[in-house]
């Protein structure tokens, strides 16, 4: 068995303070406790299971890179979120601008999210998130499916709070008047 230097009890705090000594233990520890977050997220948001490995691997790669510059210990998920983000973005960018972002590949993780919903509702959820922007269905997904308040979604997305909510509602407005 290897042996690290974190100790047994440690609290989460302390492993945000041992990670950004650069702790690779540590560090692991902590993606280890939100990758499946952190891989559901960009799975919606990209609709590719390839796409959603690359972008979280590469935030990994940078979150761990730049692990030092974390100021707020309580704001590593939100940190490691906002990193994921702006791969998703670049993902979006480089690899599907005239592409539907929604294709059948998102059943599955609409089936993920939506464990309540028979397989009608979560199709016919499916095929309602087709009218939203990446950008709305990356807010929809940061709130209504990882929880995050308006708050941490201003942080992660880089946009003002008001501008989130306002995408937000207006989002879920779109949804309902398409599921209707």
């Amino acid at each position: 068995m290897e042996h690290t230097n974190i100790p047994i009890c440690a609290n989460f705090a302390e492993l945000v303070a041992l990670a950004r000594k650069g702790d690779a233990a540590a560090f692991g520890l902590l993606y280890g406790s939100i990758y499946n977050d952190l891989y559901r997220y960009a799975y919606f948001t990209l609709k590719n299971s390839h796409d959603a490995e690359d972008a979280v691997s590469e935030a990994v790669t940078d979150a761990y890179r730049i692990m030092a510059k974390l100021k707020n210990e309580a704001s590593f998920k939100a940190w490691f979120f906002k990193i994921l983000s702006r791969k998703c973005i670049f993902i979006i960018r480089s690899r599907y601008k005239n592409e539907d972002l929604l294709s059948g590949a998102a059943d599955a993780a609409l089936a993920g999210v939506c464990s309540t919903c028979g397989d009608d509702d979560a199709l016919e959820l499916k095929l309602a998130m087709k009218v939203l922007s990446a950008q709305e269905r990356m807010i929809i997904s940061l709130a209504a499916f990882e929880g995050y308040k308006f708050e941490e979604i201003a942080t992660i997305t880089a946009l003002k709070q008001s501008t989130v909510k306002t995408k937000y509602y207006r989002a879920l407005q779109k949804l309902e008047k398409q599921m209707k």
